[in-house]
This record gives C-alpha cells, structure tokens and sequence, in this order.
C-alpha cells in the first residue's frame, strides 16, 4: 500500500510470517506458546491474512493493542483463537469481551 500522506511501501509477505513463526517455534519448542502480535491492518497491510497465518504456522495466541481490533479477529477467524488485548479495557465492555472469550490484560488492582 502507499499512503500519499506517509510515502512509504509496506508489503507483507505471508511466506516469510509463516517461516519466521515455524523457526521461532523450532527454536523455543512445541512446549512453549507463541504469540503473534498484529497490528490491526497497519498500513493496509492485511492483519486477518497475517493472524491466519501466523495461527496456522504455530503461533497459539494473537495479540492486539484494543478490544476493536480483537472483536474485528472474533469475526474473521475460527471461535478457538485465543486472542490478548495488551491494553486498557472500559469497566462497561468487560462483558462483551468475556462473551467473546477474549482475554484481557489486568491494568490495575482496584
């Protein structure tokens, strides 16, 4: 993609996202979790194709910065993923995210 406000050019190669989860996997073991972090559509770059793949290559967990960006994966992948929100979730979507089986970060005690 190429942004006339940002002249940049990111293409994403889902060959080299799928050899890089199985080395890292080969390298840390079948016994150790791998999480993907994805970046909800970063520069127009694709983040469902790169989730899929990185699920399909080893990766057992996904993470996201923001409830929107798990919900958005909720809807696009299998209901088996298991999905971290990295950051701050609002008291009132709680619900909403424990309906969807997404796992939250805990920000604070009280």
């Amino acid at each position: 993609m190429y942004s006339l406000l940002r002249p940049t050019w990111v293409q994403a190669d889902l060959d080299a996202v799928s050899h890089n989860v199985r080395e890292l996997k080969r390298f840390i073991g079948e016994k150790v979790r791998l999480m993907a972090v994805v970046k909800v559509n970063a520069y127009g770059h694709g983040f469902v194709e790169i989730a899929r793949t990185a699920l399909a290559s080893g990766a057992t967990w996904l993470g996201v910065a923001i409830l929107d960006e798990a919900l958005l994966l909720c809807r696009q992948l299998t209901k088996d993923a298991l999905i971290l929100v990295l950051g701050y979730v609002p008291p009132q979507h709680l619900s909403l995210a424990s309906r969807s089986k997404i796992t939250m970060t805990g920000i604070s005690l009280a």
